[in-house]
């Protein structure tokens, strides 16, 4: 082999590992299976890689949200609210349970919840299985 087809075969493998990188082809197949064409672009898979955000984390959350019965949800609301430094699974775990429980919760309440730093997913929890705190009789916790 000459010099010059080695380094074009190199640069070929290269541009392949690069092309499996950034155009995650698995997880598009799987959203497109999960949720129809069109829900999860290939594009938006790549933008997210560009824009470091975790492809996984989003196309899993998508589908939650959809097989729950709450197909209000984009991906592009979750990516946002993963740039704002929220915690997405809490807050899809959050809305689907308060969706269960009949309990009206909408998303941009749950990610201001979330957002300033409560954790909306143990508050659902708490709405949905209150807590009972036992007291002495006599009124002093202490």
């Amino acid at each position: 082999m000459t010099t010059p087809s080695i380094i074009l075969l190199s640069l070929l493998i290269l541009f392949v590992v690069m092309l499996f990188y950034f155009v995650p082809i698995g997880m598009w197949i799987q959203a497109v299976v999960s949720l129809g064409i069109g829900r999860i672009t290939i594009i938006d898979l790549i933008r997210m890689r560009l824009r470091k955000i975790p492809p996984r984390l989003i196309v899993d959350a998508v589908i939650n949200t959809q097989k729950a019965g709450l197909p209000n949800i984009k991906s592009d609301m979750l990516e946002t609210h993963y740039m704002a430094g929220g915690n997405v699974v809490n807050i899809v775990h959050a809305l689907i349970a308060a969706n269960k429980a009949n309990i009206p919760l909408p998303y941009d309440t749950a990610t201001a919840i979330d957002l300033a730093g409560r954790d909306v997913k143990t508050a659902v929890e708490t709405s949905v299985y209150p807590k009972v705190i036992d007291a002495p009789r006599e009124g002093f916790l202490s």
